[in-house]
């Protein structure tokens, strides 16, 4: 199925953030110059690295605009916090949905599993 241009523009999106933490290990390795921290630098280096290892974002937060996609009519309503490194789930059509247990008798099953080849999450 082609989802037009927003498909292949995530496409490109995921693989720079994918390769973002190449560059930003530099740091790192300059800063440790062993494997045990000692200094408010080497610290700082090591948290910078944050994003190559925390980004949900990334993963979890692509919005597709395509006409294979029915709207809902309301408007976009952005990131409130880093969408690289945060995750804001989202009902909206064209974006991942939100994951969530549901429980059937003794039966427990993601909320994903029921919608079949609808989605196919990652």
């Amino acid at each position: 199925m082609h989802l037009g241009p927003a498909a292949g523009a995530q496409g490109a999106a995921d693989r720079h953030r994918a390769n973002k933490p190449i560059g930003e290990s530099v740091p790192v390795f300059e800063a440790l110059g062993g494997l045990s921290p000692q200094t408010p630098e080497q610290l700082w280096a090591i948290a910078f690295t944050v994003y190559g290892f925390n980004a949900h974002g990334i993963d979890h937060n692509q919005r597709y605009v395509s006409d294979a996609i029915m709207r809902d009519g309301t408007p976009n309503p952005g990131f409130i916090r880093d969408p690289e490194l945060y995750h804001q789930s989202s009902s909206r059509p064209g974006a991942e949905l939100p994951h969530a247990w549901i429980t059937s008798g003794t039966r427990r099953l993601s909320a994903l599993d029921t919608l079949g080849k609808a989605v196919s999450p990652r």
